[in-house]
């Protein structure tokens, strides 16, 4: 998204399931504790404009809402490499109380030797109209992997015999829990004044077991997490021209992060050989504001400012459990983002759009803390701006254009999940998109998008690219309705190559 790495060196998008946040403390998100069978919709904002959020969201954001709809199903799903999965849906109403229940199971070999996953997921939703205006809820979700993995080769080993697993690998492995819990109040305060809140628990438990080399030995890596939070929305409609939203969110995540030896290479902990145990919290705290105007029929604005703030303590254990470090978090102050976006509608047909925003990178794990000058270390700002047009020749037929750019002052990426600076960047790109709904049956898309990243501050890496960000990305699809009860549907997806270092020559 807005040329930024995709395989999570760089995070940069948020992941919202049910207007909840579902990134873990370093960025990369959770999207997988879901099956397909329990996802209603998938939005996605791209760009740096949107004030609703404002850690993660540096180049845009993903929101995605579960199934709450009557109705009931099975899906059995057969593949390759013996994969096999079932998913069941159920939801009702009633009364007044809408609930909805998701089960899914899944089990695959893999390509490789030594590759298989065991992955299960549960979640209901249970919503309940208190009034005509007022209605509360409480979504609970539980997913879990269990996974062999095929660990590593040689470059030479991997070319002659791509589907083996070295002997040394055959304890690579792990698994993951993946828990939410949240409750959402909405309420109609008047006919033009409207609030929402929502309180959340996320639990995220990481154990992987892994051995890169035969030189090297067997490691063990955990992570647990804990997020609890808070999120207000109130909106007021003032007129028919007018709005304003004001938002209010607190989240504290509660990590525990560490890498211990083994004994014999066996998934068993060697708690005399600790390279990483690391105890912290963190604490984010924002506010935003945004007003709307669409003073005729021609046009439309908004414009927001967005305020965040960051804390957190940090800690450091020894094998023996005792406390060796005691750090606190950089003192960024509060990071100002100003957001803007405008619509002209010339023409029924046409759409033309441009955005501005500001948007922030700030590091995680122990890069976060220090325990000296805790304003040595600031978050980096990105600024990003799009101009673009939106076209519908005739109802069923849509077109999008446009061109972007986003700037990024010391922009870090993450390696081993600790934060390396790139500096200054500059990625700029165009988005092309087309809907067609050709028949009642037949529907056709597609979307293009080239990217140029360049590395603009001084030294020897000056005027290359950016790693593990493709050239192009590129989709194709068609969906054909053949019966109310049978769809098919069939796409294409492509990408440019990419340098996987910092160099391009």
């Amino acid at each position: 998204m807005r040329g930024f790495a995709a395989e999570g060196s760089t995070p940069h998008a948020k992941l919202l399931i049910d207007g909840i946040p579902s990134n873990l403390h370093n960025g990369y998100s959770e999207m997988d504790q879901l099956f397909p069978g329990f996802i209603d919709t998938i939005q996605v904002y791209k760009g740096n404009s949107d004030p609703r959020y404002g850690i993660f969201n540096v180049a845009g954001n993903y929101n995605i809402t579960t199934r709450s709809d009557i109705g009931r199903e099975v899906e059995v799903t057969l593949g390759s490499y013996n994969a096999r999965e079932i998913q069941g849906y159920w939801g009702e109403q009633t009364g007044g109380l809408q609930h909805s229940y998701f089960v899914g199971y899944r089990e695959s070999e893999g390509y490789r030797d030594n590759y298989d996953i065991d992955k299960y997921s549960v979640g209901g939703r249970w919503f309940y109209d208190l009034t005509d205006d007022t209605s509360i809820g409480f979504i609970a979700r539980m997913a879990e992997y269990d996974a062999d993995a095929p660990g590593y080769l040689t470059q030479d080993e991997a070319r002659k015999h791509p589907t083996r697993s070295a002997a040394y690998a055959s304890q690579d492995g792990g698994n993951k829990e993946t828990q939410s819990y949240s409750v959402h109040f909405d309420t109609a305060l008047r006919n033009d004044l409207t609030w929402s809140a929502k309180a959340y628990y996320n639990y995220y438990e990481r154990e992987r077991w892994v051995r890169f080399s035969e030189a090297g030995s067997l490691g063990n890596r955990y992570d647990e997490q804990d997020h609890y939070g808070f999120i207000s929305t109130l909106s007021w409609d003032i007129n028919e021209q007018w709005a304003l939203n004001w938002g209010f969110d607190i989240e504290r995540q509660d990590v525990l992060e560490q890498r211990f030896g083994t004994i014999d290479n066996l998934r068993q902990r060697d708690a005399s050989n600790v390279s990483r145990n690391f105890d912290y919290d963190f604490v984010s705290k924002v506010t935003y504001l945004q007003v709307s105007h669409a003073p005729n029929e021609f046009i439309a604005w908004n414009a927001a400012i967005r305020a965040d703030q960051i804390d957190g303590d940090f800690k450091q254990r020894n094998a023996a459990d005792e406390v060796i470090s005691n750090q606190d978090s950089y003192d960024y102050g509060t990071i100002v983002q100003p957001k803007f976006n405008l619509f002209l509608y010339p023409t029924d047909q046409v759409t033309l759009f441009a955005n501005a925003g500001r948007s922030f990178q700030h590091p995680v794990s122990s890069s976060a803390y220090t325990d000296g000058d805790r304003s040595a270390r600031d978050v980096s700002i990105n600024d990003g701006w799009e101009l673009g047009v939106k076209w519908m020749p005739v109802y069923s037929l849509e077109f999008r254009l446009s061109y972007w750019e986003q700037k990024a002052k010391d922009e870090f990426v993450l390696v081993d999940g600790l934060a390396r600076n790139v500096g200054e960047t500059l990625r700029q790109g165009a988005d092309f998109g087309m809907s067609w709904m050709a028949t009642d049956k037949l529907t056709l898309w597609g979307n293009f998008s080239t990217v140029d990243s360049e590395i603009q501050s001084p030294g020897a890496d000056k005027g290359n690219e950016l790693r593990s960000i493709p050239s192009y990305t590129a989709s194709t699809g068609v969906s054909y309705l053949f019966t109310p009860a049978l769809t098919g549907r069939l796409h294409y997806d492509a990408q440019g190559s990419s340098y996987i270092n910092l160099r391009s020559a």
